[in-house]
């Protein structure tokens, strides 16, 4: 049954005499060409200016809108009916009521790359029935002329991945056919239907194969569905649009390196091909569409950075994140069948099309108050997590796939691996916090109530607390001056027949000193239990931080370097002792499912809902790793030398060292804390020494001598120190931190 909603159907008779159907007529290039058709330019052909009776446009309103049709929608030879072409009946109803002499079929489904990726079947089986119906219509109906709308998706996979140079296409390298995606493929299928249709004799066929499409209109900008189904320029522009306005400086984050690159085409270069197709190209074979000119990612990032400054007045640094996937390499259209076809060649090029997108981009975004101007300075947090659009549509994919559990499942076990695998773990065991990570390793390494675990007195509280639960005896011992990490000395004077396990804590991720500790432990037989809760990252000496000790442990928490907003992990090289923490974890079981329990054991599982931003954070892990390198840098640059501050630069202790937090040094702490805070600058000083904490002070075996703890404890301020942070952020960071100096030093 016809599904049909008319915005209008008086169409004009008599003098002329041509119906053109459009499909897929509310989407991006679809509303273009019914613009096109119904308010031709100059040079637009004969055809269209003076045959013309009727355009109907027929769509499911699935990315198209009726909004894209406004220009026309009270053009008295224009309709529109409501109709999803994946029906067969439906499609032939509606190609029947429209009797078009002209069908252009544009309709499939199509989205960005994340989504064809993570929907092939979808993809694939939703656009051939799509083709087929419209086909099939069209023949049923008496179609003369239909204009199959292509890709360049279709040309095979490794003339779209080149690792090097440009690689230009020609028509005749479709074949042997091997595209990189579904969506590829069933575009591929469309063509060779439609070439069967026209052998057949059922109609004439034009076929246009376009490249990579842009222009205002391309997304439905104000819709956050539609987050996951961006692409690369529109998806660029706001994300540069909202950095900029949230913070008036900023990251822009792109994916890839770069130097991958696309042939940009302009929206309205494609409609007047579109329309030069009717006359010029019909039973011609495949004509592609594009400018002939590679534009690389790089290149149109830094345009759009050029935008922001000078349209929003903000500065924005750029960082290219190769450990992100970046899609197709590159291709660009060979052009010699366009121009001695269609008489065609590109007029927009990428400079003006660009812009005019961004503008389009930043008017909506002001339409929701995204992009109104700033009359103050952002606040610049101490620490912020950084979430994006791949998180959310990571989530959403999952919520959308077959049953999610939700609890700890494939999700898990993939977040599992990939931290294990970046590590050089053997086993890498998830838990649903950083606490309960430490306590489960001491439990696991033999720590029971009243025994004696020695742990540094400069670390964050969960550290004991995580020896508290089990009932055992806390013995804080002091930190080494540089480091400040407990120290091999320290550790053999502190270690006594008592000692069960040995926590080090790799505080601000630095693990100097850890392979003379790993070395003295195991000579002595006590555990040693690593707590490298900031240290995810951080390698020393060639091996990364948690595997030095009989396990390590590293925290999700918010402030950490990838979130999943609460979580845990152990990681440790020992196959006895993996198998004891998954069982101890999962109420004592070998398995879920079941409920035969080996050992005493609790509820301590990560979620997989967890996981999944686990292992969208994890992709993220190196580039990050590598921006908190810089972010060190610059503020070292900047403050290493001012009078009254001291910076600790770890890196002379391990040259693989990346900080967690930015620490400074200095005897006015407090003062200096206010000062930022009085301009919008948020800071954190650093921990207390934990004997001096309330619930510690005089107890649980916390009585001692701890100098060096308590001079570096009380002079300490962590700077803000996310890796979102622009390298603008640093600067007024640094100037802020200068100019207090500065005015101390005259008092």
């Amino acid at each position: 049954m016809l599904v049909g909603l008319y915005i209008h159907h008086h169409c004009f008779a008599a003098i002329v005499i041509m119906r053109v159907l459009v499909t897929g007529g509310a989407g991006f290039i679809g509303s273009k060409l019914c613009l096109g058709l119904l308010r031709p330019d100059d040079d637009a052909p004969i055809w269209v200016k003076e045959e013309i009776s009727c355009v109907v446009a027929v769509d499911n309103l699935w990315r198209g809108s009726l909004s894209n049709l406004d220009a026309v929608k009270d053009d008295p030879r224009f309709e529109f009916v409501k109709c999803d072409l994946a029906y067969p009946l439906d499609a032939s109803a509606a190609i029947a009521a429209a009797r078009p002499d002209v069908v252009y079929h544009l309709a499939d489904v199509v989205a960005g790359i994340d989504y064809v990726f993570s929907n092939e079947a979808f993809v694939f089986r939703q656009n051939l029935l799509i083709n087929s119906n419209v086909l099939r219509g069209c023949g049923q109906a008496g179609v003369k002329s239909v204009i199959y709308v292509g890709t360049a998706c279709s040309f095979p996979a490794h003339l779209q991945s080149a690792e090097e140079g440009i690689v230009a296409i020609h028509e005749d390298q479709t074949y042997p056919a091997a595209p990189e995606s579904s969506y590829g493929w069933s575009k591929l299928m469309g063509e060779y239907e439609a070439e069967l249709a026209r052998k057949a004799g059922a109609f004439d066929v034009g076929i246009i194969r376009l490249h990579n499409v842009y222009g205002r209109g391309l997304v439905d900008y104000t819709d956050e569905k539609n987050s996951a189904t961006l692409q690369v320029l529109p998806a660029l522009c706001l994300k540069a649009i909202r950095a900029a306005a949230k913070s008036g400086s900023g990251v822009l984050s792109v994916y890839g390196s770069g130097e991958q690159y696309r042939d940009f085409l302009h929206v309205d270069d494609v409609v007047r091909a579109l329309l030069l197709c009717k006359t010029n190209a019909m039973n011609q074979g495949v004509v592609q569409i594009g400018t002939g000119v590679p534009t690389t990612i790089k290149r149109t990032a830094n345009m759009i950075r050029d935008y922001v400054k000078q349209h929003l007045g903000a500065e924005l640094d750029l960082h290219f994140d190769a450990s992100m996937p970046e899609g197709d390499r590159g291709r660009v259209a060979v052009l010699e069948r366009a121009r001695d076809i269609l008489g065609w060649k590109a007029r927009v090029g990428i400079d003006a099309g660009l812009e005019d997108l961004f503008l389009s981009c930043l008017e909506c975004c002001r339409s929701k108050q995204e992009a109104r101007p700033r009359r103050s300075l952002k606040p610049i947090p101490q620490m912020e997590p950084w979430f994006d659009d791949a998180e959310r549509n990571a989530l959403s994919m999952y919520m959308r796939t077959g049953s999610p559990w939700l609890t700890e499942f494939r999700k898990t076990t993939q977040f599992e691996n990939m931290v294990a695998e970046y590590t050089g773990a053997k086993h890498a065991i998830a838990v649903n916090n950083g606490t309960v990570s430490l306590t489960i390793a001491l439990w696991c390494v033999g720590v029971r109530q009243g025994d004696e675990v020695i742990v540094p007195n400069f670390s964050m509280v969960a550290t004991p607390n995580a020896v508290l639960l089990l009932g055992a005896k806390v013995k804080f011992v002091d930190v080494d001056d540089a480091s400040l990490c407990v120290s091999v000395e320290t550790l053999r004077d502190a270690i006594t027949p008592r000692t069960k396990a040995v926590i080090h804590v790799s505080l601000n991720a630095c693990g100097h000193g850890i392979d003379q500790i790993s070395a003295l432990c195991k000579k002595l037989r006590v555990p040693l239990v690593e707590d490298s809760a900031q240290s995810l990252g951080s390698f020393y000496q060639g091996k990364h931080l948690g595997l030095y000790g009989d396990v390590g442990s590293f925290s999700f928490s918010a402030p950490k370097i990838i979130s999943t907003g609460q979580g845990g992990i152990l990681v440790t090289n020992d196959d006895k002792l993996a198998s004891l923490i998954r069982k101890t974890k999962d109420f004592g079981r070998s398995r879920g499912g079941t409920d035969h329990h080996e050992v005493i054991g609790w509820n301590f599982k990560l979620t997989d809902m967890q996981a999944v931003i686990g292992c969208t954070q994890m992709k993220k892990l190196p580039f990050r790793v590598k921006r908190m390198r810089q972010i060190f840098d610059q503020y070292y640059a900047r403050l290493s030398g001012v009078p009254g501050i001291t910076m600790l630069d770890r890196r002379t202790l391990s040259p693989d060292w990346i900080p967690w937090f930015i620490d400074v040094y200095t005897d006015d702490v407090a003062e200096l804390a206010e000062h930022m805070k009085k301009r919008g600058i948020s800071t954190r000083k650093v921990y207390p020494p934990l004997h001096l904490q309330p619930c510690y002070n005089g107890a649980y075996g916390s009585r001692g001598s701890f100098p060096v703890t308590e001079k570096w404890s009380s002079r300490g301020l962590w700077l803000p120190s996310s890796s979102k942070l622009s390298n603008a952020d640093v600067d007024r960071v640094c100037n802020c931190v200068v100019e207090f100096a500065s005015s101390r030093s005259k008092l």
